[in-house]
């Protein structure tokens, strides 16, 4: 028989984990499932917009305290030109090492029950349960799925129709530079819709024969 319990967030990203915490503080009996068994390096993430602070102040987690360093400026770079302008307000820098590693434990903090080195496989969202790739099932009354870009069976992606090409995300870690300071760079691509996959450093545009996004900004891990 599957064991049913209150609620279940699955996925212990900064969304699963962001849940867990709003639901502990409401005082719903909460368990947050994570596949990794401790902390890890994500694809995307890092910078951190004045929103998302505030957002991160309102569940208990002060990223300055954590080291995040601060960012000012933006600095666009394209067919080997730059701008450079000031951020309206304050952003800052932080690995998505450290602040999942804050969130999670914040989450338990506030009496989420974490499980971690636990992958689901598949969810019935009509019955609202999970199975593991172990075999083992659970239900809950509520059932969050934080998955990222992680499918599950029972729950594929309907891409029908869909006008966007494949997107590949990568991730580098290079040696710091001076002129990082206090900024974030974003390359365009050709042919790339702007957004922001933000880590340390970036090497150059012309490493990459693709066409998209790139950001690099000087941030701890």
């Amino acid at each position: 028989m599957t064991a049913r319990l209150p609620a279940l967030v699955v996925g212990g990203g900064p969304a699963g984990a962001a849940a867990a915490i709003a639901l502990a503080r409401a005082g719903a009996q909460v368990h947050l499932l994570d596949r990794r068994s401790g902390p890890h390096d994500g694809v995307c993430g890092g910078f951190l917009g004045w929103d998302a602070l505030a957002a991160l102040g309102d569940l208990g987690v002060d990223a300055v305290a954590l080291g995040a360093r601060p960012i000012r400026r933006l600095r666009l770079v394209a067919d080997g030109r730059h701008l450079e302008l000031p951020l309206p307000h304050v952003a800052a820098g932080l690995s998505r090492r450290t602040l999942d590693e804050a969130l999670i434990a914040r989450a338990a903090r506030a009496g989420a029950v974490v499980q971690r080195g636990r992958a689901v496989r598949a969810a019935d969202p009509a019955a609202r349960s999970i199975r593991f790739d172990d075999g083992g099932q659970l239900a809950g009354d509520a059932l969050f799925l934080a998955t990222g870009k992680h499918e599950l069976r029972g729950l594929a992606r309907d891409l029908t129709g869909r006008r966007e090409p494949p997107c590949v995300g990568f991730r580098a870690t290079l040696p710091g530079s001076a002129d990082l300071t206090g900024v974030i760079e974003m390359h365009l691509f050709d042919g790339a819709t702007p957004a922001c996959c933000c880590r340390r450093m970036a090497p150059p545009i012309s490493a990459f024969p693709l066409r998209g996004t790139g950001c690099r900004m000087a941030r701890p891990r």
